[in-house]
């Protein structure tokens, strides 16, 4: 079946007659509408989980601590459900884009499924992240790192279901999945730097700020950022 969905890559378009829209076009609409709608379920995410839940018994049955475990597992739950909505948002554009209606049978459900890789990252990352911060300080350097590694794994998963929806080559996915990663990665330097000037009181070096302005910065900047580089790649392939 996999053959079937993934054919020689060709000008979009070509198989119908039509002129396909531009490959950065579709990606870049599709980023726009992903940050609003993991703007709005990263906002439902914040405090999803119960700090009593991963904290300390102490006297008297008071549970204390618990509230970074609640966290990590808020942006986990958070930036899951981003790698999941660009997914898919971005598989449909690379069927709008050029590929064939049938290749929306593989994108959709992979660019559901990469959503995994944002949870994964996240799961993996700010453990670590916690373990080594400074609480007093901050340590921009790590906060930067951790967070360019968790959206650098939900470009990935963006590019490759864009790749996916134009009946790509293998090696043309792989490329579509580093315009991705690097569009990810350059979301979270944006919101790194311009974070830290714009809401200097906001925490954004937590694995979400404590404000919802910054919030919807990251995802914004992530989502169309990582669904250009995505699209760029793929609009070289066109020409």
């Amino acid at each position: 079946m996999l053959p079937d969905l993934i054919e020689p890559a060709s000008t979009p378009g070509a198989r119908s007659g039509r002129v396909g829209i531009p490959a950065w076009t579709a990606a870049l609409a599709a980023g726009v509408l992903a940050a609003g709608l993991t703007g709005a379920a990263g906002e439902a995410s914040v405090g999803y989980f119960d700090p009593r839940a991963y904290g300390t018994p102490g006297t008297a049955g008071v549970v204390t601590g618990g509230s970074e475990g609640a966290m990590i597992r808020d942006a986990t739950l958070a930036y899951g459900l981003q790698g999941s909505i660009l997914g898919l948002l971005l598989g449909l554009a690379g069927v709008v884009a050029g590929g064939r209606a049938r290749a929306a049978l593989l994108a959709i459900p992979a660019g559901l499924l990469v959503g995994g890789l944002g949870a994964a990252a996240s799961l993996g990352l700010f453990p670590l992240w916690m373990r080594h911060q400074d609480p007093i300080a901050g340590n921009l350097t790590l906060s930067l790192l951790t967070h360019c590694g968790v959206w650098a794994a939900v470009g990935v998963g963006g590019g490759l279901a864009f790749g996916l929806g134009m009946s790509m080559r293998p090696s043309q996915l792989l490329r579509a999945a580093l315009g991705g990663l690097a569009g990810g990665a350059l979301g979270a330097a944006t919101y790194e730097i311009v974070g830290s000037l714009a809401f200097p009181v906001a925490q954004t070096g937590l694995p979400y700020a404590s404000e919802a302005a910054p919030r919807f910065l990251a995802h914004a900047a992530v989502d169309i950022l990582a669904a250009l580089g995505a699209g760029l790649v793929a609009s070289s392939r066109e020409s």
